[in-house]
């Protein structure tokens, strides 16, 4: 659990040291620099240099208890408070750097995104073109337990945002997977539907529009996202020929 967690915080901007100190604050309450020593097995020089970053960032503290400094985490919400702000930081940049950059050549585009950050990265393009009331759909085939084990949270997101736009969505979930494809069914407009026990994929396809994201959950998670009518079509019968073998 707590090697799960410092992943899931260094996926947000936690270096490995931030995570691991940020956890053993959480878990001892207010603490000598001793004890973070002893939960992490960092040196001393290391931890005050990460308590110091810590404290910069918000996410720490410290007060005097018998002329000594006790450390503390800051309540979590603050990692959220955070996070919206440089959420709002980022959309106001990527406006005036967009101001810059010149439009793209072509509308055939081929990327490569790496790590659980990269992959919802890709994820987020469609938003790029998702307009309220379009009739365009968004399709997904092949999605798997590991998938949604560490990206339910983001994809429930997803599919809140694709909701309030009212655009369809049809998802294919691997068997295995039910339990996360049923929570699905409450972003709507939706229909989902579940493969035989027989196919399972380690990959996931989603398509939208002229975009189509191939995606691998494994040690090294990564995503194709490709932008290209023809090939995205292509899929797109696969995706129907699938979908008519798929059961509720």
């Amino acid at each position: 659990m707590a090697k799960a967690l410092e992943e899931r915080l260094e996926e947000i901007g936690f270096s490995s040291n931030e995570a691991k100190i940020y956890l053993a604050l959480l878990e001892s309450g207010p603490a000598p620099v001793g004890v973070v020593l002893r939960a992490t097995g960092l040196y001393r020089v290391i931890a005050y240099d990460v308590l110091q970053k810590l404290i910069a960032k918000g996410f720490a503290s410290y007060f005097l208890k018998n002329g000594r400094r006790q450390f503390r985490a800051e309540n979590p919400e603050k990692i959220w408070e955070a996070a919206r702000a440089r959420e709002a930081e980022a959309k106001s940049l990527a406006g005036d750097l967009g101001a810059i950059r010149p439009a793209p050549p072509a509308e055939r585009q081929a990327l490569v995104y790496e790590k659980i950050s990269g992959i919802k990265s890709a994820q987020e393009n469609y938003f790029r073109i998702m307009r309220k009331g379009s009739k365009d759909e968004y399709l997904m085939f092949g999605a798997s337990l590991q998938l949604h084990e560490r990206l339910d949270s983001f994809f429930n997101y997803f599919h809140e945002e694709r909701g309030k736009l009212g655009i369809k969505a049809r998802l294919l979930f691997n068997e295995a997977n039910r339990p996360y494809g049923e929570l699905k069914k409450k972003y709507k407009p939706v229909e989902v539907r579940y493969m035989p026990e027989s196919v399972i994929t380690p990959s996931w396809i989603s398509l939208y529009g002229e975009m189509m994201l191939i995606g691998v959950i494994d040690d090294e998670p990564f995503a194709f996202f490709i932008r290209n009518k023809k090939v995205v079509e292509s899929y797109r019968k696969y995706f129907e020929l699938l979908w008519k073998l798929g059961k509720p």
